[in-house]
């Protein structure tokens, strides 16, 4: 991220409505924020657009966001939150694999900006 420039948040989720949400509110506090609606269409952003954080539903319709991930951090330093509603999700795994944090859904959005905004912040330190 270049200093001075919001944060390129990429949010990949197949819920319209959470990515509406997200969206209007995380941009009303700075980022500067794109969606995807599905894991193919999440890496093609990825890998066309600068982006500095990732928040990506592990249950997409035509990739598991795990493996969105994966393919993503091959190729790139990205922070990646993992989201679920499924509140038994390993999280060890999620993070051993890069995931920074796994998201439990519902989601609060003002503490997943805080959350990003604490990475970026240890990271340029």
């Amino acid at each position: 991220m270049a200093e001075g420039q919001p944060c390129r948040l990429l949010i990949v989720d197949d819920d319209r409505t959470i990515l509406r949400l997200c969206s209007v509110i995380l941009a009303r506090q700075g980022f500067d924020v794109i969606t995807a609606e599905t894991g193919r269409e999440g890496l093609r952003l990825a890998a066309e657009t600068p982006i500095d954080a990732m928040v990506l539903d592990i249950n997409l319709p035509d990739l598991p966001g795990l493996e969105v991930m994966r393919q993503v951090l091959k190729t790139r330093s990205m922070i990646v939150f993992l989201m679920t509603g499924d509140i038994q999700y390993n999280q060890e795994a999620a993070i051993k694999e890069g995931a920074v944090a796994v998201i439990h859904k519902p989601i609060q959005i003002a503490e997943v900006a805080l959350r990003i905004r604490q990475v970026l912040a240890d990271r340029s330190k």
